[in-house]
């Protein structure tokens, strides 16, 4: 993993976009299709950059009105609370971004969240995390628990994982949400459990 230096654009359509806004008239249009194109895409950009042919840079993408510093990337690979993930801001828009060198073979976890980066990497235990949603534009998410959802950052030359594939000649199971009141925390907790598929040779 490399980080880039704060404020400085090398992803390729970034650079493209930042040349056709100093060039139109009509900025909110330049903007406008390239959200719509995002969105169509997903998140995040992942582009070839020929002099580092071990890496392939990948820029995450966040859209809001606010001028803030408080987006931030959220990632094992950076640290889970760092001031390293946080979004710069093409000046004039709505696009947030944060750009990083992943080795090609790259695949791991990441949300995108709305807080201040000096809080502690180990917060005071009545410290409450804000929820995590992934990453909205990402076509890969999951729930992990309580709401928690992370997106999945997965390069193309990452390894396979044939054991996550549904297989045609293989019962499917199915996924079974109870909902536990907890009186100590004043809280409802999730449950999920996995129930195999119906076959009489169980007992």
């Amino acid at each position: 993993m490399i980080l880039i230096p704060k404020d400085e654009i090398i992803s390729p359509r970034l650079l493209k976009l930042k040349e056709n806004l100093e060039k139109t008239l009509n900025e909110k249009q330049i903007i406008d299709e390239f959200w719509k194109e995002i969105e169509e895409k997903g998140t995040p950009i992942i582009e070839h950059i020929e002099k580092e042919s071990k890496y392939k840079l990948v820029t995450f993408l966040y859209k809001e009105n606010a001028d803030t510093d408080e987006i931030l990337l959220l990632s094992g690979s950076i640290g889970e609370i760092s001031h390293r993930g946080i979004f710069n801001r093409i000046q004039g828009t709505n696009i947030y971004y944060k750009s990083i060198f992943y080795l090609n073979r790259t695949r791991t976890t990441y949300a995108i969240s709305r807080q201040k980066a000096d809080i502690p990497l180990y917060p005071p235990k009545d410290f409450i995390l804000p929820v995590l949603k992934g990453d909205p534009l990402n076509k890969k998410n999951f729930t992990w628990f309580e709401g928690f959802t992370q997106a999945v950052l997965e390069l193309p030359d990452a390894p396979s994982q044939p054991w996550i594939e549904e297989k045609d000649n293989i019962p499917k199971g199915t996924l079974e949400t109870l909902l536990l009141k907890s009186t100590k925390f004043e809280k409802e907790f999730s449950i999920v459990t996995y129930l195999p598929p119906c076959n009489d040779s169980f007992p």
